[in-house]
């Protein structure tokens, strides 16, 4: 798979810590978005 993506995107030192990091940073991005939501909800309540 890693592979297939480093074709795809032109990068070929791709490395399975990188592709972690990424999907972390992505799911912290949504939690942070997430908390945000809710914390506004309780606000206006």
């Amino acid at each position: 798979m890693n592979t297939l993506l480093e074709h795809l995107t032109g990068l070929h030192t791709l490395t399975d810590d990188v592709i972690a990091m990424d999907f972390l940073m992505k799911q912290l991005d949504e939690a942070i978005d997430s908390h945000e939501k809710i914390t506004n909800y309780i606000e206006r309540k």
